[in-house]
């Protein structure tokens, strides 16, 4: 019972309080407070979904290993490295049929999987952005941005995909990189953003997960000499060690001795084989230099199409990249110089990557070389298939130094197949006034803008603007760009649980 209390009387008077009760609504009163309550959170909450944001599962894997579908969170019991396996029926989102073996990325090892208890996880779950593409040309659909979109052939599904061709371009891929080109312009390589490039990096080669047998149905990679005593120690440790013995560079080569499977687009999502070599990729690690001694130097080196980049770091801190064409002249770029403290570690990088060359020193670019597109290196690139795969080598010559996590990582390689439809090789598509094209981070397993071969009613609809065309997605098809993965993966309750724990760890931006 709720009151007010009212005093009554002229002024100066002694005061008399007058209790006037006040009744508890009827409940029939609640009941429509409580509906209007109700209706106006639901009114909100639909604007709010139509307008600005919406949450979404991810059921395929087209996007991983940066967003995964349903798959089984692995790890290799030969090097302890984790990564998500999709099922063997890709594209069947309604049930999990688990592949009959697991190969790891970074080992080569190859798992058998069927006698064994497995409890998939469901796809990861994420937040899109609806109100950015709302506004219109304020904020623009951009290039590398990760869309959530109508599928095709029916509406009420929706795909994930990034967004590589813009309207009024041509698109070509040429090996495994996308070229594009507007009306009266050559064609010419599109770079990524430093914030995609995160996502699209996959591992080669990671010292720090060292695999514990060597045989395997695919020889494990892993750094060797060249014929000959070597300088080199702890080939086979988390640590390599240089101890010079003469003024000649010591040189150790990566990969399977003898062997050339290796350094191919191979997802270790997929449940499938590699089929290409990858040309862009990225060798780092942390070089320290010995306290005391003479001058030394620390060198990474790239052997690409019968051309040699040699990346150079003194114990000096000076910098400097070597490239060497096919007859041997050399071009050098630089010299830089940073900061090099001897006994304590520094981050020496050589990376080869959309036509650039670049020497980064603690994750900072410190020489770069821009390649131009020539109508020549173009027609090689649209005959070109690699036939074996990119040189990785590590040198070191004058000081004693050590070096430490070192790792391989290649770039993402969009893959063309028998089922590839468009923007092959000579084959530029053109893309008209608000038109995209697509292509899934997963290349070799995507069905996106290079497939694509049918089409649903809601696009042939006469009414349409303009007329839908196979390949491209409308910007009024497109849902919002993918934001925040705000429940990764759900990790399977205990004795196949119905219930399930969030993996908070995994929570992230999407970039």
């Amino acid at each position: 019972m709720q009151r007010l209390d009212r005093q009554t009387g002229p002024p100066g008077a002694s005061a008399e309080i007058v209790h006037i009760p006040v009744g508890e609504p009827s409940e029939s009163v609640r009941m429509v407070e409580i509906f209007e309550t109700l209706l106006t959170a639901l009114i909100l909450a639909l604007v709010f979904r139509a307008f600005f944001v919406e949450a979404f599962i991810i059921p395929t894997g087209s996007m991983a290993s940066g967003l995964n579908g349903q798959h089984l969170a692995w790890v290799c019991p030969n090097c302890g490295w984790e990564f998500a396996i999709g099922p063997a029926n890709y594209g069947d989102e309604s049930q999990f049929v688990p592949p009959v073996s697991a190969d790891c990325p970074n080992c080569h090892h190859t798992t058998d999987l069927r006698d064994m208890s497995l409890q998939p996880r469901q796809g990861d779950r994420i937040i899109v952005h609806k109100w950015p593409y709302i506004v219109g040309d304020l904020l623009p659909v951009r290039r590398w941005d990760v869309i959530v979109f109508r599928d095709p052939v029916n509406p009420s599904q929706n795909y994930i995909k990034r967004v590589v061709g813009l309207p009024g371009e041509s698109v070509e891929i040429l090996d495994g990189d996308v070229y594009i080109a507007r009306p009266g312009e050559a064609p010419r390589i599109v770079r990524k953003t430093p914030a995609a490039q995160r996502s699209l990096w996959s591992v080669v080669w990671d010292q720090d997960y060292l695999p514990v047998e060597r045989a395997s149905v695919r020889e494990p990679p892993a750094w060797f000499a060249d014929a000959g005593e070597s300088a080199w120690r702890g080939l086979e440790t988390r640590t390599l060690r240089f101890d010079p013995r003469d003024e000649e560079i010591a040189w150790l080569r990566f990969g399977p001795p003898g062997s050339t499977d290796y350094l191919r687009d191979v997802v270790g999502y997929n449940y499938a084989v590699a089929r290409n070599f990858v040309g862009d990729l990225r060798v780092a690690g942390d070089v320290t230099f010995a306290p005391q001694g003479g001058p030394g130097v620390a060198l990474l080196e790239l052997e690409r199409d019968g051309r040699r980049y040699v990346a150079q770091l003194t114990s000096a801190g000076q910098v400097r990249l070597d490239a060497f064409d096919s007859e041997g002249a050399r071009r050098s770029f630089g010299p830089a110089q940073v900061r090099v403290r001897p006994g304590s570690p520094v981050r020496f990088e050589l990376r080869h990557l959309d036509r650039v060359l670049e020497v980064r020193i603690d994750d900072r670019a410190a020489v770069t070389s821009v390649f131009d597109d020539s109508e020549g290196d173009l027609e090689i690139l649209r005959g070109r298939i690699r036939g074996e795969p990119v040189q990785v080598r590590i040198g070191a010559t004058g000081r004693a130094l050590t070096c430490r996590h070192m790792r391989i990582d290649r770039d993402v390689y969009y893959t063309l197949t028998s089922k590839t439809l468009r923007a092959g090789p000579g084959q530029p598509f053109p893309l008209g006034p608000e038109e995209y094209f697509v292509l899934g981070d997963n290349s070799p397993s995507s069905h996106d803008s290079r497939e694509w071969h049918r089409v649903g009613p809601h696009l042939e609809d006469p009414d349409r603007p303009r007329p839908y065309r196979l390949g491209t997605v409308p910007r009024d098809q497109i849902v919002g760009r993918a934001f925040f993965v705000y429940l990764p993966g759900l990790v399977p309750g205990a004795n196949g649980a119905a219930w399930r724990i969030p993996d908070f760890g995994r929570m992230r931006f999407v970039r």
